[in-house]
């Protein structure tokens, strides 16, 4: 019988130690070669490795106390080194009677135990509840039955001797039974034996690995281990005990994060690790009576392995490792390993340095989005369990977390750049897909946690991913423009929810109200829907709708249940907000109407109890501020206007709490999914319309302010009650508890509402989707485009009558036109042929039908004209095209893009302020959006106010584009034959002399800043370095503007003076030209279109002796909602200027145009016909003979 440890230490210790040395030295001779191959082959160590756990300090001198170089290294004949025997014997718990693991006193087991249940009781409850055995020892009963307690040691000699006889082939490694792991179990309760957990370890190693034996490809069949598992509760015992000993031995040992009081411990850790890690992906998945269970041996892997967290952080290598099986099984398993997996996986972020922090986060994002991409009603509960815990990780360390989701949300940017400076279908998909979606739904929910208003009040100062809020909304607005054809409007709920999250968490005003309305102006409600008996679309597990759904009732009556709830959840929002009232009033209007012209009593139904919900929350917050005494200045008394009401208990919250109930209750009672099959065929089919649809709707590219296309002559909307009180309230929401993003935003939001409650349907995107929609060739010329408020049109029919006459072939667009909806269009300096005309307009019509794009007339017209000057024959060589209304947010700032050749500027005044801002720098900001960085220069005309001036080079120095500016032309000289002279820029030496045709000391102005255009234009381009000085002067003196300052001779060979002035600043320029001819009185003939300031044109126009007649106009072509103003209300202003005795009368029968002259002829006066292009239209109708 082999000699007991105790009496190999008390005397014959040496002896059996220098046996043992030998025994090992003739192991190692005799599988040398058998080693080698071993480990060529990346086999797992040999037992006989395995168990030599006694060797001298000496044998491993040479090696550092470093890593291992990989999980054999853990387990081989080294793994407690020199260090495990120097640990025995030393302070740490490893002494003699640590070493009898099966000689324990069984009082001091008994002693230990209850010392366990005072110090541990968790780790008791599971010994109660898991190895009974163990706690209900009997100190006089054999540990095996018919054995005596002594016996124990020889036994554990005896199964010491067989493991490493197996090392020379002489019997296989011992089976591991339940009497020795209950030994282990006592020796680490007790002592806390590195020696037990070594052992179990190992054992541990060879349950794990035992499943390998069995694979397709007999990988383990071939290995060795130290102890053989022959049943399955053997197997789940020394695994459950190896996941609740180790963690209770590594605590008591390493107290300390940090160096190892002991070499052993980091390899018991990483041992432990890889062998888990191992096991890990060897279990199956969970099956549904372990999902009832709590998710079974592998929900308990995962959750065991985090308590040894703290000590694996310091290995990168073991972190890489488990953190990939963790982000791996937080993706595909089931919800409850889910949970388990991420909950060590934030265990692991929290514990780690800045690095594993690092490596947390962005593992954790990109597996999500990785998941993503195929979403279905069968994903999205495991994917918003994701979204859910991923956001939880990025609100450990904000400074970190600032970094990774900084750069992520700039890649979102950049590719939705890259859709829109494409425009090409792989651009579109690269953002209208489901990771991109729920990307932006992720960083919603990141920023709507981590900047929450209130966690922000109690901790008194910004979260540091605030600065975040702004990109990522403009990002998401970005998005849900860029493709708004009805077929993609689920993708746009998707980033109104997450927008609408952002802003009620942290308080950030998000103007949503316009992009939400924008469905109702859709094709979709402006046609009776079909019946159907489809079932209704479930918008949370879509982007694009199903071909089968739009136009149908079911998808419209959707739409509107959508859409009625979104507001009232973005108006809930806003609801204890002081400035509710006057934000609330656009809103109203717009659904007034939509409710109107609603073909469907279910849509007209759902609008108008909203809108009496909306109406109801305005009177409620008026009578809660009546009583308030403080100034709109008192910041402070502002943001604590309703403070902590509870919005559930205001008239738009109780109603949105019912929409909620509503919405919960439809879900429930909603038919069940489609099959797995039916599903995977709709896919299919969606994949193949995908293509299809594609080609069809290529659609625009991203306009963060977009507009309409109309003309400077189109009119502001009609005044809506409360409007300064709004406008004034909306500025105080930018200083209130609703962080505005921007002023420019809350200007965005009151304009986009107010145009749209006007009529006027702002929106660059539907612009650019006709002209990426359009069939055949795209334009490549450059453009000149022109904006300002007086001269634009003077200015392109100097520059468009130049370039032709140099022998360029030239398009030109302005607009309205003027009779004949071609007129606008002009090709080689003539009107466009009709035929044509027509024709492009059909194919502009066509798209926007099939596209259900829903542009207006107006945008139809404009991209007619780029159409015809596309496929003109021979081909366009430049463009001129004029500025509608604003600039920055006009329709024709989608056509020059890289191809802008110059950028004029022409003179800024007030007019449009509703529209584009109360003051001239603010009308300039718009004017001047059209400067492009990667366009041409700027050519800044004479400014009347320095601020429009200072705005445009502000804005060209931010786009790094020259300015060369325009000086004044006075006084005007002329030459011995009255020709004007205008200097060339930079040389006032060097001058042409042309007969200008076009009357009025402006519109010599307005020629030097085409020559100004002219001149920069021939210098940068060989095409245009052909136009010569006489081409300018002859393009100058045939240049023809009708409208302004023309005299028409009419049909009783009267002349009449006609000028289309529709704002004070030209009205002066009028005024200046009459007075410069000396002619009085005059008899006026007034027609102004809505919105105008009436007082201070007649105060500018009108003289004393003058006589004034106020007439209406005819009905402008494409444009519905351009009005003329009453002609009494004209004859009021009139009078109130020139008195009650004066001249004045209204004409109201028809137009009354005809009436108006004749009358205005009988005086023998002077007769000038002005206050609008609308109105000078109707006179050169009249003066070919047709009638009006």
């Amino acid at each position: 019988m082999l000699r007991s440890r105790r009496d190999w230490h008390q005397g014959e210790g040496v002896e059996a130690h220098e046996a043992h040395k030998a025994i090992k030295k003739k192991i190692e001779s005799g599988k040398a070669k058998e080693s080698a191959k071993t480990k060529g082959k990346g086999k797992a160590p040999a037992v006989a490795e395995e168990e030599d756990v006694e060797e001298e300090d000496g044998s491993e001198a040479g090696e550092e106390d470093g890593a291992p170089a990989n999980v054999d290294d853990l387990l081989n004949a080294d793994f407690l080194d020199s260090g495990s025997e120097a640990s025995d014997d030393g302070d740490e718990g490893l002494d003699d009677e640590d070493d009898s693991d099966a000689e324990q006193d069984p009082a001091a087991h008994a002693a230990a135990l209850k010392k366990l249940a005072e110090s541990d009781p968790e780790f008791y409850k599971y010994l109660q509840e898991n190895d009974k055995e163990l706690l209900d020892f009997d100190a006089h009963a054999p540990l095996i039955p018919g054995m005596e307690a002594g016996d124990d040691e020889e036994d554990e000699e005896a199964a010491e001797a067989a493991a490493l006889a197996e090392m020379e082939g002489e019997r296989e490694a011992p089976v591991l039974t339940k009497e020795m792991l209950r030994g282990w179990q006592r020796g680490m309760i007790e002592h806390r034996s590195l020696r037990s957990l070594k052992r179990l370890l190992l054992a541990y190693r060879a349950a794990a690995y035992s499943s390998d034996v069995d694979t397709p490809d007999g990988a383990g069949k071939d290995e060795q281990f130290a102890y053989r598992i022959d049943s399955a509760a053997i197997f789940n015992k020394v695994v459950l005990t190896a996941f609740k000993y180790t963690p209770l031995v590594l605590a008591h040992h390493w107290h300390k994060l940090g160096a190892s009081p002991n070499p052993a411990l980091p390899k018991l850790v990483s041992s432990y690790l890889h062998t888990t890690l191992h096991l890990i992906s060897h279990l199956p998945a969970s099956t549904s009576e372990d999902a009832e269970e709590g998710g079974g041996i592998l929900r308990a892997a995962v959750s065991e392995i985090g308590k040894v967290v703290p000590w694996i952080v310091g290995g990168r290598k073991g972190v890489k490792s488990l953190l990939k099986t963790l982000l791996e099984l937080w993706s595909t398993s089931e919800d409850s390993v889910r949970i388990a997996a991420f909950l060590v996986i934030r265990k692991l972020a929290a514990a780690g340095d800045t690095t594993v922090l690092d490596l947390c986060l962005k593992g954790t994002y990109l597996t999500f989005v990785r998941t993503t991409r195929l979403t279905s009603v069968h994903t999205l509960p495991s994917i918003n369990l994701m979204k859910n815990s991923a956001s939880e990780i990025y609100a450990l360390d904000l400074s970190a977390s600032y970094q990774q989701a900084f750069g992520y949300i700039r890649q979102l940017a950049v590719l939705l750049r890259g859709a829109m400076k494409t425009m090409t279908k792989d651009a579109f998909k690269q953002v209208y897909n489901w990771q991109f979606v729920h990307c932006i739904d992720f960083w919603s929910l990141v920023l709507a946690t981590t900047c929450d208003k209130e966690v922000a009040r109690t901790r008194g100062e910004e979260s540091e991913l605030q600065p975040l809020i702004y990109p990522l909304v403009q990002v998401a607005l970005g998005v849900l423009r860029l493709i708004p054809t009805s077929r993609y409007f689920p993708l746009r709920f998707h980033m109104l929810r997450s927008l609408l999250r952002l802003s009620q968490r942290t308080g950030t005003f998000i103007p949503l109200a316009p992009h939400m309305l924008d469905v109702l102006s859709s094709a979709e409600f402006k046609r009776k829907p079909k019946p159907s008996t489809l079932k209704p679309l479930d918008w949370e597990v879509h982007v694009r709708t199903p071909t089968a759904y739009p136009r149908t009732r079911v998808y419209h009556d959707g739409l509107t249940d959508e859409l009625v709830f979104l507001l009232a959840e973005w108006h809930a929002g806003l609801s204890t907000n002081i400035a509710f009232p006057e934000l609330v009033i656009p809103t109203i209007v717009l659904l007034k109407r939509y409710a109107k012209k609603a073909v469907s009593p279910r849509t007209t139904g759902a609008i108008k109890g909203l809108v009496e919900k909306l109406e109801a929350q305005r009177v409620w917050v008026e009578d809660k501020r009546k009583n308030v005494e403080f100034a709109p200045g008192e910041r402070g008394e502002v943001d604590r206007f309703l403070e902590g009401f509870d919005v559930e208990k205001t008239p738009i919250g109780a109603h949105v709490r019912i929409l909620r109930k509503a919405r919960v209750q439809k879900q429930r009672t909603a038919a069940e999914v489609k099959d797995d099959d039916e599903e995977s065929d709709e896919e299919e089919e969606e994949e193949a319309e995908e293509d299809e649809e594609m080609e069809e709707d290529e659609e625009s590219r991203l306009s963060f302010l977009s507009s309409n296309l109309h003309h400077a002559d189109q009119p502001q909307p009609v005044p809506v009650p409360g409007l300064q009180a709004f406008t004034g309230c909306m500025l105080l929401l930018a200083s209130s508890s609703f962080r505005a993003i921007s002023i420019p935003s809350l200007r965005l939001h009151t304009s986009r509402l107010l145009s749209m409650a006007s009529g006027i349907n702002l929106g660059l995107e539907r612009v650019t989707s006709l002209l990426t929609s359009l069939p055949g060739p795209r334009h490549s010329f450059p453009i000149v485009h022109i904006a300002g408020t007086n001269g634009k049109g003077s200015i392109s029919a100097y520059l468009d009558s130049a370039l032709t006459a140099s022998g360029l072939r030239t398009g030109r667009f302005n607009s309205p036109h003027l009779i004949d909806e071609h007129d606008a269009v002009r090709l080689a300096g003539e009107p466009v042929d009709p035929d044509v005309f027509r024709t492009a307009r059909e194919r502009v019509r066509e798209a926007n039908r099939t596209g259900s794009i829903g542009a207006s007339e107006f945008e139809v017209l404009a991209v007619t004209a780029m159409e015809c000057f596309a496929r003109a024959e021979p081909a366009v060589d430049m463009a001129v095209v004029e500025v509608g209304l604003g600039g920055r947010l006009d329709a024709t700032n989608a056509f020059a893009g890289d191809r802008l050749a110059a950028a004029v500027i022409a003179p800024i005044d007030l007019d449009h302020q509703a529209l584009l801002g109360g003051d001239v720098a603010a009308i300039a900001r718009e004017k001047a959006g059209i400067i492009k960085h990667c366009g041409g220069p700027v050519i800044l005309a004479q400014q009347a106010h320095r601020e429009a001036a200072e705005v445009v080079r502000a804005v060209a120095a931010k786009e790094k584009v020259p300015v060369y500016e325009v000086p004044p032309l006075s006084p005007i000289a002329t030459d011995a034959d009255g020709r004007t002279l205008l200097p060339f820029p930079g040389d006032s030496s060097r001058t042409i002399a042309a007969r200008l045709p076009l009357p009025g000391a402006h519109q010599a102005q307005n020629a030097l800043t085409a020559l100004h255009t002219l001149e920069r234009l021939r210098n940068s381009s060989p095409l245009l370095s052909r136009i010569s000085d006489g081409d300018i002067i002859a393009g100058f003196e045939h240049a023809r503007w009708p409208g302004r300052l023309d005299t028409v001779v009419l049909p009783s060979k009267r002349s009449v003076l006609v000028d289309g002035a529709h704002n004070p600043a030209a009205a002066i320029a009028l005024r200046a030209y009459l007075d410069s001819r000396g002619t009085a009185p005059t008899v006026w003939v007034l027609g102004f279109s809505r919105g105008k300031d009436l007082g201070e044109m007649m105060r500018v126009l009108l003289r004393e002796t003058d006589a004034v007649v106020g007439v209406g106009f005819s009905e402008v072509a494409g444009m519905p909602w351009v009005k003329p103003v009453d002609p009494d209300e004209i004859s009021t202003a009139a009078r109130g200027v020139l008195g009650d005795q004066a001249a004045v009368r209204a004409e109201g029968h028809g137009t009354g145009l005809k009436e108006a002259l004749d009358w205005a002829e009988a005086t023998g006066h002077s007769v000038v016909v002005a206050g609008s292009l609308y109105l000078a239209a109707d006179v050169y109708r009249l003066a070919r003979g047709d009638s009006i």
